[in-house]
């Protein structure tokens, strides 16, 4: 028994597959997002690469030097590539969520059988009803 009565909403379609899809495309979103971050702090915590602890490798830091800045540089243009694929994965991810959500109706209410004395608390007749109309 519930405190407030409330009218009976007269459902005709609710899609289920369609809030189960936006649902699981959410998850998706989200355990990919934790699963990279995830993926991130390990590879930084384990610390300075093992090459540049070496002294033999110390040693040969002038000649190699030119190696490492164009391999810092392409890490530079893979993370620039990596930042732009993602902020355009999310946008398109957004687009759908926006589609899904204004184009397809996920609840729909037949009008006509709503029961008008539930949801006005008082007794009229059909003339009063047309006349308030």
């Amino acid at each position: 028994m519930t405190f407030f009565q409330y009218p009976q909403i007269p459902f005709i379609i609710i899609h289920s597959a369609d809030i189960t899809l936006l649902l699981a495309l959410g998850a998706l979103y989200e355990l990919s997002i934790r699963l990279y971050k995830h993926a991130y702090q390990r590879k930084r915590a384990l610390g300075p690469s093992p090459f540049v602890e070496t002294a033999k490798l110390e040693r040969a830091v002038l000649p190699t030097k030119q190696e490492l800045s164009k391999v810092i540089d392409e890490r530079e243009v893979r993370t620039s590539r990596t930042a732009r694929r993602i902020k355009t994965v999310n946008l398109i991810s957004n687009v759908a969520v926006l589609l899904m959500y204004w184009g397809v109706a996920m609840l729909a209410i037949d009008g006509s059988r709503v029961n008008d004395d539930e949801l006005h608390d008082k007794e009229t007749t059909d003339e009063e009803q047309a006349a308030e109309f």
